[in-house]
């Protein structure tokens, strides 16, 4: 029995990434039973990195490389080049848990009929592969105001949303995706969440090292710009304890590093 093919848009945003590219490359290829439209925006690397796209051109539908006004930008790019309805980003580095999951992600939505899903990372740190501990296994619309319940390289959607509820910002440098995110949620948009693992996500990527005061600035504007003045305090407390947090266990990791150093 020949299985069903879904059509589905996979968007790769990349820039300088000469190391990491091809195999993110080879894990969209390899995907089964889908038509592919596979667009790369690359942000006019200086490094190998096209020459290393243009080896597999003949298999990617768009490849552009331009100059563009950062992350959000060359997204939007990808979606108004996307040639099909259901759209997915996978990042530079990273690559799908296996060769079957696109068809397994559209096998669902053909039975729940689903405009937004999500699904959940395994982590790669320092190159290491770990099993990522979801807590956000039911949808709750709160945890995206002060959390980050889901990984945008492991969200599908359709193109429409984008059209009727905005793009990506551009003015967002970090938490683009959030913004698109709380956007969806606050209009009442919710997503199915599918319970599977999508991708292996490397945490060397743009988001996850600049965890800093600018990611943390673009939170609590968004804060601001969804939720009332009470709720705005609430959360920013929750938001000032995790950064502080995370600060403190970075500040502990590099003192233990030094006193080993000083040891040998």
């Amino acid at each position: 029995m020949i299985e069903k093919q879904y059509p589905i848009s996979v968007i790769t945003v990349t820039f300088n990434c000469e190391n990491l590219i091809e195999k993110t490359i080879k894990s969209v290829l390899n995907q089964k039973n889908i038509k592919l439209d596979f667009i790369i925006i690359d942000g006019l690397s200086s490094d190998e990195t096209i020459t290393i796209v243009n080896k597999y051109k003949r298999n990617i539908a768009t490849i552009i490389s331009e100059k563009d006004n950062g992350i959000a930008d060359a997204m939007n790019k990808g979606v108004q080049n996307a040639k099909f309805n259901d759209i997915t980003f996978l990042n530079a580095g990273d690559y799908y848990v296996d060769d079957n999951i696109l068809f397994q992600v559209f096998k669902n939505k053909e039975k729940y009929q689903w405009e937004w899903a999500y699904g959940f990372p395994k982590l790669l740190i320092n190159n290491k592969l770990t099993k990522f501990k979801n807590k956000f296994k039911k949808f709750n619309r709160n945890h995206f105001l002060y959390k980050t319940p889901c990984n945008h390289q492991c969200c599908f959607f359709t193109k429409k949303l984008f059209y009727k509820y905005g793009f990506y910002n551009i003015d967002n440098d970090h938490l683009m995706d959030i913004d698109f995110f709380q956007r969806l949620v606050f209009n009442n948009i919710s997503p199915k969440v599918l319970n599977i693992y999508i991708v292996w996500y490397d945490t060397l990527g743009h988001s996850t090292k600049n965890l800093n005061f600018k990611n943390y600035y673009e939170r609590m504007l968004l804060i601001k710009k969804y939720t009332n003045k009470y709720n705005y305090y609430y959360y920013c407390f929750l938001i000032s304890i995790f950064y502080l947090r995370r600060i403190f266990f970075k500040y502990l990791k590099y003192l233990y590093s030094k006193l080993n150093f000083n040891k040998i």
